[in-house]
Order: structure tokens, then C-alpha cells, then sequence
């Protein structure tokens, strides 16, 4: 006769159950953790989507005049965020001048229009700003532009010879080679010894179209530092009025020659994707200037260049210091309707700032007139708007920058024996999906390109501008 004996704890069924006890909670742990790091993501991503996708829809119907339907599909469907912003719903008010966007039911944004301010993504309360000043009146329908508003493209008989040319650059320049990677060009102008003498614009966009510069805005504010230089109120060897740094804080010795050459050192992530230094300031920041003056010093200033948005926005939040009640009218009465652009604006956060960095806003025509003030040495019908010498300083490499950057102004878009070479005095005002404005002076040549271009090879300006150069060659 036997006997079974009940397993012990060393026979083999007990530790396979506990094996099994120990993989099931780790799975559960790391699922958990999972759920838990997405949910976070998400809270941070959802008030950014939202936001992004509100002042994307509230620019395009308010400010440029287009139909919401037209900015949803060919602004935001093509966008890289497209699977972020497939899960945002908006509500476009428009007799309250507001978008109101969710995610996913939650973290709503909201987004308001102005006249004359533009759009701001609203923060806590809109900080009160005196009214700007009125848009000047239209200029004489008659008069050549840029002082009037009417275009002959082939008034320079010089450019009526080359017409052929020029209209096969245009061809070109709005068809679509690579599906894959489109180019989306929706406004073209070429302005040559002071006229316009090409031109052309995608459907739903025409000549009264204001457009969003993005970071081309960075120029506006080149030029609006420049005026008070001219003024005698701001001087490039001295800092500007920052609240949060005291005297003895090392980031007060920043000068605006540091700031306008991007060397400030302040620490600042330049990087266009979800939820890094440059997305958060514009879309989640009330103050968009306060947030880079709180950003620590990575280098000593003047010893590193660094692209930084949150640089230009520290000068506009100082210009707002210095200007007191003539601040929201200050762009257009020192520098847009001395030139006639009454379309120009540029808009601000809820602290009552300008977003200089990101978002001026302009039709082609009038980004055409702002280039040939620069291709004029800063003035304008026999008026010196900008500083003396001005422009040469801002075309002057800062260092570190590899000769690619000056003062608020790109030099050089691309690498060095990748693209074609350019006259000396080329330099450029550059934004997000390839808004471009090229100035060469001893040309007499302005070239303004606007589009939606996600890959940056889908358009080379260089490239561009060179066969314009060539069309136009005696």
C-alpha cells in the first residue's frame, strides 16, 4: 500500500504559481505606467492641440478672410499634427470674433479676434492695451505701386522683355513636381527696380490676401528696433527693462546688439514639435516674453548663438516698457503705414505683448513693401525710417552663427555649396513652412514666396531667386 504526499514548498507547483503571480503584476505595473505617462502626455498635448488648431482656424477666417472650411482642409489636414488635431473639435463665433477649441471634449481654448490687434490665444484675462491707431486710408487706386495700388507687371520695359521668363519661373513655382512632398505656393511677387514685375497667387488667395509671415515677423521687429535707435530711446551696447532680473543678475547685462544677434545665452528649445520650449511660449504661455525672460543662462552672453523665438519676444515685451499707451499703435505708426501696408498687424498674447517672433501678419504686396525699405537703405519716399547704417549692421555675420545669421536677418538659408551662390549682399527675412522674403540691394531685387511647404527641399528660395536673377540678367 502507498501513500501520496501534498507538495511541499519545494516541489516544483508552488514557484510556477509565484512566477506567474510576479509576471501578471508586472504586466499590470507597465501597463499602468503606460496609461499613466499617456494621460500625462495628453494633459500637456491637449490644451497645445487645441490652442494650435483655434489660432491656426481664428487667423485664417479673421485676419486673411478665408472660408473655415478652406483653412480646416488645407491648413490643418495636411498638418503634421493632423492625428493630435483629428481629435479637436472647434465652434467658430463669428459675431463674437472667437474660435473655441476642444480635445476630445476637454482642455478648450479659445481664441479671439481684434481689429487691429489680430487674433490672441486668450490666457487668464486679456491684459488691456490702448486701441492702435487707425489703418490709414487706401492708397490712390491709380498710382503705381508701391505708392499707389495699381500693378502693371510690365511697366519697366525691361521686364516686358524678359516677360516669358518670368512667367515660366511662376509656372514652375506653383506646380506640384513631387506629390509626396507639395509645395503649396499661394503667393509669388518679384519686385525689380522698385515695381512689381511678376506676380501671381494660388486659388483662394489673390493680391488683398494678408498672409502669416511666421517667423519673417522676427524682421518687423528688427525694423521696429531699429526706429527707436533712430529715436535716441534704445541703444545696441545697453540692455533693455526686464522686471524678473536684478542688477546683479547676470542676465541683465544682455544688450540688444546680443538679443538682435540671437547670442543672449539665455537657454531655449527651438525645436517645432509638440510640447518643447518654442510651442509651449506660443500656444500655453499668457506671457510669451516673461516665459523666455525665466529661461536661465545656458552660456555667457555673447559667447553662443542660438536661434530662440523667446529672444524676440523679451525685445517686444521691453518695447511695451518704453512705449507705455503708444505700444499697440507703435508698428503701424512708426513703420506700416509709412509705407502703406494697411494690411500689416502683429498680434499679441494675453499679457498684451507682440508675438513678434511668430505672428505679423501681411498680404504679399505689402511683405514686398517692407523688403524694398531694407533694399532702399531704410527709407522711403526721401523719409529715413530706419537708422543710418542700419541695414549694414543687421546684414553683419554674428559671430558664432557660421555667417549664416545677422541682425534679426537670415544671410544664408541653406549649406554652403548646396544651393546656388547669391550676390554678396543677399539676406533674407525666413518663417515656418517657408515664408520668405529675399532682399538684395545691389539688385534692386525683392522676392516674396508664401506658402504651406512641410519639406524644406520641396522649395530652395536660393534656387528661386537665382533664376530670377538670371531671367532678368541685360
Amino acid at each position: 500500500m502507498t501513500s501520496s504526499t501534498p507538495p511541499t514548498s519545494e516541489s516544483p507547483a508552488r514557484p510556477a504559481r509565484r512566477w506567474r503571480r510576479w509576471i501578471v503584476r508586472g504586466v499590470l505595473t507597465l501597463l499602468l505606467a503606460g496609461v499613466v505617462v499617456l494621460v500625462g502626455f495628453g494633459m500637456r498635448l491637449g490644451p497645445m492641440g487645441s490652442a494650435y488648431q483655434a489660432k491656426v482656424l481664428a487667423g485664417g477666417v479673421f485676419v486673411s478672410g478665408r472660408d473655415a472650411d478652406a483653412v480646416l482642409t488645407a491648413d490643418l489636414d495636411p498638418d503634421e499634427l493632423s492625428p493630435l488635431l483629428g481629435l479637436c473639435a472647434s465652434e467658430l463665433d463669428p459675431h463674437g470674433a472667437r474660435v473655441r477649441t476642444s480635445f476630445l471634449g476637454i482642455d478648450a481654448a479659445e481664441v479671439c479676434y481684434r481689429e487691429g490687434l489680430g487674433t490672441t490665444v486668450v490666457i487668464g484675462e486679456l491684459a488691456e492695451v490702448d486701441p492702435p491707431a487707425p489703418v490709414p486710408p487706401p492708397t490712390d487706386p491709380s498710382a503705381p505701386w508701391p505708392e499707389g495700388a495699381a500693378v502693371d507687371v510690365d511697366l519697366l520695359p525691361e521686364a516686358r522683355a524678359r516677360r516669358e521668363a518670368l512667367e515660366a519661373l511662376l509656372d514652375e513655382a506653383f506646380s506640384e513636381p513631387d506629390p509626396e512632398h507639395p509645395r503649396r505656393t499661394r503667393g509669388l511677387v518679384v519686385v525689380w527696380r522698385g515695381r512689381i514685375v511678376a506676380e501671381r497667387y494660388a486659388p483662394g488667395f489673390d493680391p488683398e490676401t494678408p498672409q502669416l509671415g511666421w517667423s519673417m515677423t522676427k524682421t518687423f521687429v528688427a525694423a521696429l528696433a531699429g526706429v527707436l535707435v533712430r529715436e535716441g530711446r534704445w541703444s545696441l551696447a545697453r540692455g533693455l527693462s526686464v522686471p524678473e532680473w536684478s542688477a546683479d543678475d547676470p542676465r541683465a547685462a544682455i544688450t540688444l546688439e546680443q538679443l538682435l544677434h540671437m547670442q543672449s545665452g539665455l537657454e531655449f528649445a527651438e525645436d517645432y514639435s509638440p510640447l518643447t520650449d518654442v510651442t509651449r511660449m506660443l500656444f500655453c504661455e499668457r506671457d510669451a516674453g516673461g516665459f523666455a525672460a525665466s529661461k536661465p543662462l545656458a552660456h555667457p552672453p555673447g559667447t553662443a548663438w542660438s536661434y530662440s523665438s523667446g529672444t524676440t519676444n523679451l525685445i517686444c515685451r521691453a518695447m511695451r516698457a518704453e512705449l507705455g499707451g503708444a505700444y499697440a499703435s507703435f508698428p503701424r505708426d512708426a513703420l506700416f503705414a509709412p509705407l502703406g501696408m494697411r494690411s500689416a498687424v502683429i498680434e499679441l498674447d494675453s499679457a498684451g505683448h507682440f508675438v513678434g517672433s511668430s505672428f505679423g501678419w501681411a498680404t504679399p504686396r505689402d511683405w514686398a513693401r517692407f523688403g524694398l525699405l531694407w533694399v532702399q537703405d531704410g527709407v522711403w519716399r526721401g523719409q529715413r525710417i530706419l537708422p543710418e547704417g542700419w541695414v549694414d549692421w543687421c546684414r553683419e555675420p554674428a559671430e558664432h552663427s557660421d555667417g549664416r545669421y545677422g541682425g534679426h536677418v537670415w544671410l544664408r538659408l541653406g549649406k554652403r555649396g548646396q544651393v546656388p551662390e547669391l550676390p554678396a549682399d543677399t539676406f533674407h527675412a525666413a518663417g515656418h513652412d517657408r515664408q520668405l522674403l529675399t532682399m538684395i540691394p545691389s539688385q534692386q531685387l525683392v522676392v516674396v514666396r508664401l506658402g504651406l511647404t512641410r519639406n524644406r527641399v520641396s522649395w530652395i528660395q536660393e534656387r528661386f531667386v537665382a533664376d530670377v536673377l538670371a531671367a532678368l540678367a541685360d
